[in-house]
């Protein structure tokens, strides 16, 4: 499930148009990833109690994503807020079938990596349905 999670918004952000999208999984050495590049992963994960109905059952999920924009120590604070404001919260916000809410941004110098990286953590959640089967 988080696989689905995180591809699913990877190709959602790459298809608005942000480039050098990678998961928190990757193992691509950083000089690869581009000047500016993008990581998405899931800090947690919660699948409540389910809800059973004669021929269905509804698990209510919810999950903390973060995605973080890491860019050259060289670039302003407005040119990496703008690169947010543009791509990528657009997509956070309009993910179809979730409620989602932006639940924090910082901004902080990563200095093991010589790059500026704001971290947008947004809280999502949605209901899978499953069907049952009959015996």
């Amino acid at each position: 499930m988080l696989t689905q999670i995180i591809d699913d918004i990877k190709r959602r952000l790459a298809e608005a148009g942000v480039r050098n999208v990678y998961t928190a999984f990757d193992a691509l050495p950083v000089d690869r990833k581009g000047e500016c590049f993008t990581v998405v992963g899931v800090s947690s994960l919660n699948v409540e109690a389910p809800i059973m109905a004669p021929l269905t059952v509804y698990f209510p999920i919810r999950a903390e994503v973060e995605i973080t924009l890491l860019a050259p120590e060289n670039w302003s604070l407005e040119q990496l807020y703008g690169l947010f404001c543009q791509k990528v919260e657009p997509v956070l916000l309009e993910m179809s079938g979730m409620t989602t809410r932006l639940k924090s941004l910082a901004l902080k110098p990563d200095s093991n990596l010589h790059r500026t990286a704001l971290k947008a953590t947004v809280s999502a959640a949605w209901v899978r349905k499953v069907e049952r089967s009959l015996p």
